[in-house]
């Protein structure tokens, strides 16, 4: 009943604007991988839904287009930390600068469950970063006794944002294990010196050798006894009460490694990046600058709920536009011409001209996944309007099986590819 009280230009204008609004609604999320996502694994499934089918993602050099449900990628993982790009692009694979995603992905190494994974990263990074390997066939051995190097690389691991300094002391036992030592300069003032010429790197660690080591960390002059004769009796300082176990009572027991590394994550007070939730991204329509909204990692069923509703609005609205869009170009060929514009089977064209009287408007719209070729096109201008780049013609010959014939004029050998005005060539 509407379109009779509305001129047909009024009804173009309506249809133009529910199309945009389609298009500039839209949203992607990325189901996976989660930033700060922790696997053992050396390759990560990407996972992505959207709710239209529009624009590409590019991941590791490779072009993959974004569908409501895009296909799974197994995108390879170094062992530590990995960075993964995700770029996002439009139809005419323009790159959005400030859809851009860096999602930070640990591959940590395969251990039993017996260890934490707090404790896997740092086996980890010692292992990436500084070649010092602790974990054999999965083995991290947590609960036999640490040797007084392995005690110090594990401390350094958490100065490894200093810059190093030069070694006070010269520990002639640890020329054979320059890893460390690289290591040791990140917070060389903690380290003893070296008695009776000796580190004894290999040295096992002992209760009291290892609150000693907590107090100079603390930077407190104060000691428990380093004489001869010990105490049977273990004094824990004020201190380091909230670090220490109560029940170490005996001071000469072996600490272990899982002892060693529990202490520093208490000291330190050390937490690990926790993976966040799924990334919501606003795709680039033509009005849109583009922006993405983490979700809260609390995504319970009715923030789910209320995100597939606003995702069907979306689609709903961009479908709206394409059927009024339809209709009308049915209403305008009954009335004695079609449309001045470029659709092809429910497409809608990178630019629709709409006539205001005798002037022409060039408006962008959403892109085409077919064109019609114009006038005065050749296979590099079609290429250079809708990818950017001339050179990418062969693109469009590969989507559409065209013929390349292949003729040498004036000792140049030219690629020929023939085309003619009112064909229809598709984009992807």
């Amino acid at each position: 009943m509407l379109l009779r009280y509305l001129s047909v230009d009024m009804i173009l204008r309506l249809a133009f604007f529910l199309m945009i609004w389609g298009a500039c609604f839209a949203s992607v999320i990325i189901q996976s991988p989660l930033q700060n996502q922790v696997t053992h694994r050396p390759t990560i499934e990407f996972n992505a839904t959207s709710s239209v089918n529009r624009g590409f993602f590019m991941i590791n050099d490779e072009l993959v287009p974004i569908r409501k449900q895009t296909k799974k990628l197994n995108l390879p993982l170094q062992m530590g930390q990995n960075d993964l790009v995700v770029y996002v692009l439009n139809d005419e694979l323009k790159i959005q600068p400030n859809l851009t995603q860096k999602i930070q992905v640990y591959r940590q190494l395969n251990t039993d469950g017996d260890v934490s994974g707090d404790e896997a990263r740092v086996l980890t990074d010692l292992a990436t970063s500084h070649y010092i390997y602790l974990v054999k066939n999965g083995d991290a051995k947590m609960d036999q006794p640490i040797l007084k190097k392995d005690m110090f690389a594990f401390l350094m691991w958490f100065y490894t944002d200093r810059l190093p300094r030069p070694l006070q002391r010269h520990y002639h036992d640890m020329d054979t294990h320059l890893n460390y030592l690289s290591l040791f300069e990140r917070f060389p003032n903690v380290l003893p010196m070296p008695e009776l010429g000796g580190f004894y790197p290999n040295a096992h660690v002992t209760r009291r050798e290892f609150i000693n080591l907590l107090l100079l960390i603390n930077g407190s002059s104060e000691q428990i006894s380093t004489s001869r004769l010990v105490s049977p009796t273990l004094i824990i300082p004020r201190s380091l009460r909230h670090v220490i176990p109560e029940s170490w009572r005996r001071p000469l027991v072996f600490v272990s490694r899982r002892d060693v590394l529990s202490a520093y994550f208490k000291l330190f007070e050390y937490k690990a990046p926790v993976p966040s939730s799924r990334l919501l991204l606003d795709w680039p329509g033509p009005l849109s600058g583009g922006g993405h909204v983490p979700l809260l990692s609390n995504f319970n069923g009715i923030n789910a709920s209320f995100i597939q509703v606003m995702d069907r609005f979306k689609e709903a609205s961009y479908q709206l536009g394409l059927s009024v869009w339809s209709r009308l170009n049915d209403i305008r060929l009954s009335l004695g011409g079609p449309l001045n514009s470029r659709v092809l089977d429910g497409a809608v064209s990178d630019v629709l001209a709409v006539d205001y009287g005798k002037k022409t408007y060039d408006q962008p719209q959403m892109s085409a996944r077919v064109i019609v070729v114009q006038k005065g096109d050749s296979i590099q201008k079609i290429a250079r309007r809708y990818y950017g780049d001339s050179s990418k013609w062969r693109r469009l010959v590969d989507i559409n099986q065209l013929k390349v014939r292949v003729s040498t004029v004036n000792g140049q050998v030219l690629s020929l590819v023939h085309i003619e005005p009112g064909q229809q060539l598709r984009l992807m």
